[in-house]
């Protein structure tokens, strides 16, 4: 065990292995490669370095630092120069977006709104005092009455049933959808102005629409005929098949005119959405502004459907948050009459007055989104930006 014992001491460090051969010294190093010599006299900071190679130039002004005089006139090779879209008034003169349609619309109820609301109220609350005027004839001079009223559902009820039919929802139909007409005219051509940057007041606007008025009453009593039409066509077929007791083939035949209907009149409803603003802002005539109308929805169908039926539904929304609790009120004083023909009176009136209401509110939404949809479709088709941009410029005063 001894011999294995390590000296005092510790354990010596191993000797390095000999080199291999050739390697028994390294070469002696060439001159220059030793220690350092002493830099020149005069050597003191680095050379300046090649032209380009340098700290970066400063850059252009524009990045980062205020924009020179005049720059942007002339772009990097292969470089346009860039500027925003042009925007005298509540949308920017380019394609617009779904948001952007609303937007502007409520813009321009925001800043116009004697115009958007004030003849909205004004033109809705006529159709309503006149509706309800033809419904108090009818009730206590005809002696219409409720046909819910009677157990059996025999001829006399059914008379009734028509009679109040037309003059509590048919009437008042016909007379908002004229009204309507009117004011989609006149909320146009305000919208019109506020694309422009302009706010025209209700006198300038009733008296640019003025002219077009027996038309404007024409083209909402031409497209309602056509609705009639399509649904007499569709359903006249279901009736004459449930009238001669084919309860099975009439029940068949509602359902394929109900389909239809909802086809064909969706089809119509969006190619002749623009026949207003097309009208007005062109200058056409009914006829012209039917098939103008129709030629700018071609090949858009789907996107303006998709506005249309969303700007529908939000102002059906609305319309109900605003007119049912009227509803249920004209329901309960109806009833707490005792009277049967004037609680349906004041029903359907107070009922009106929630309609005059809603209509107020949203009746300006969708007339100001059908109009940006249709300035929208003419900037996509017709480069219609460049004109209204034009149509914008400040113009110079008379030397």
């Amino acid at each position: 065990m001894s011999d294995h014992l390590p000296p005092e001491g510790g354990w010596p460090a191993p000797a390095p292995p000999p080199p291999p051969a050739g390697w028994a010294a390294p070469p002696p190093a060439p001159s220059g490669w030793g220690a350092p010599s002493p830099p020149p006299a005069g050597w003191g900071p680095p050379p300046p370095p090649p032209a380009g190679w340098g700290p970066p130039a400063p850059p252009p002004a524009g990045w980062g630092a205020p924009p020179a005089p005049g720059w942007g006139a002339a772009p990097p090779p292969g470089y346009g120069p860039w500027t925003p879209p042009v925007q005298p008034g509540v949308v920017p003169l380019r394609p617009l977006g779904l948001g952007e349609l609303f937007d502007g619309a409520v813009q321009t109820m925001r800043q116009n709104p004697r115009v958007m609301f004030g003849v909205s109220a004004v033109l809705m609350g006529v159709a309503m005092v006149l509706s309800t005027g033809v419904l108090l004839v009818g009730v206590f001079g005809f002696d219409l009455r409720d046909p819910t009223a009677d157990a059996a559902l025999g001829r006399d009820a059914v008379a009734a049933l028509l009679s109040n039919g037309v003059l509590a929802w048919g009437v008042p139909e016909v007379l908002t959808g004229l009204a309507t007409m009117l004011l989609t005219g006149i909320l146009i051509l305000a919208v019109s102005d506020a694309v422009l940057g302009r706010r025209p007041s209700v006198g300038e606007v009733v008296q640019r629409v003025r002219p077009r008025i027996w038309a404007l009453l024409g083209l909402g009593l031409l497209t309602l005929a056509i609705g009639i039409l399509l649904v007499a066509v569709l359903i006249t077929p279901a009736i004459a098949l449930l009238l001669t007791s084919h309860e099975v083939l009439g029940g068949i035949a509602v359902l394929v005119a109900a389909l239809a209907l909802l086809a064909v009149g969706a089809l119509l409803w969006v190619r002749l959405a623009f026949a207003a603003p097309a009208m007005l802002l062109e200058r056409l005539s009914v006829r012209q502004a039917l098939v103008r109308s129709w030629r700018l929805t071609t090949g858009s169908w789907w996107r303006v459907f998709g506005v249309l039926f969303l700007t529908q539904l939000i102002a059906a929304v609305a319309a109900g948050l605003l007119g049912v609790p009227l509803a249920v009120v004209g329901g309960f004083d109806g009833g707490a009459l005792g009277n049967e023909s004037a609680g349906f009176v004041v029903a359907e009136g107070i009922g009106n007055v929630g309609t005059v209401l809603a209509s107020t509110v949203t009746a300006p939404f969708t007339a100001a989104v059908t109009a940006l949809l249709y300035i929208d479709l003419r900037i996509r088709r017709e480069g219609l930006d460049v004109a209204l941009a034009r149509a914008a410029e400040p113009v110079a005063p008379p030397r």
